[in-house]
């Protein structure tokens, strides 16, 4: 039998844990953490911020991996740069990552988008025109395998103000001149 695990980051600091959640294929059930006993679905507890959810057992990879598909939508099984992650028990058979990217921090969007935002945006951008930015930095993102934190519209707009604030100051400097 082979055994979905769930092992997902419930604490905070959730933008330093944006990509920590694992969905495991094991050889061997789940364990709860109170009274160690072996369980095949729903809830096995939280540890030190980590909770482990049971999602089934199935007679082979195969229909395990289709459990997943159907449980969680889509996986990946590597990073972005083609290296499947680290399996560190010798009872786990594959790990998957939800979403079909991976996902940036705030911060990590910020930064990704940084040049972006200062060559794209000025005081008149329009909230049409950002979304349609959000769009095109999210298709950039994502055809090198990352999605983008949903920040990014409020960086946008906050340099838009920013600009405006910029604008709206000059004026009054020159209305004195």
């Amino acid at each position: 039998m082979y055994y979905i695990i769930e092992i997902k980051y419930v604490g905070p600091n959730q933008d330093q844990f944006v990509d920590a959640d694992r969905i495991e294929i094991s050889a061997v059930p789940a364990i709860t953490n109170s009274s160690h006993e072996s369980r095949t679905v729903g809830w096995c507890g939280t540890n030190n911020d980590w909770a482990t959810y049971a999602h089934g057992g199935y007679y082979t990879i195969d229909e395990a991996e289709v459990a997943i598909a159907e449980v969680f939508g889509e996986v990946r099984d590597c990073d972005p740069n083609g290296e499947a992650f680290p399996i560190d028990d010798e009872d786990i058979v594959a790990v998957y990552k939800p979403g079909r990217f991976e996902p940036m921090s705030s911060q990590a969007t910020a930064d990704w988008a940084y040049e972006g935002i200062l060559a794209d945006i000025d005081d008149d951008t329009t909230d049409a025109r950002i979304v349609e930015l959000v769009a095109e930095y999210e298709e950039e993102a994502s055809s090198d395998g990352y999605t983008l934190d949903r920040d990014l519209w409020q960086f946008m707009r906050a340099h838009r103000q920013e600009q405006i604030n910029n604008a709206r100051r000059q004026e009054m400097i020159d209305e004195r001149i």
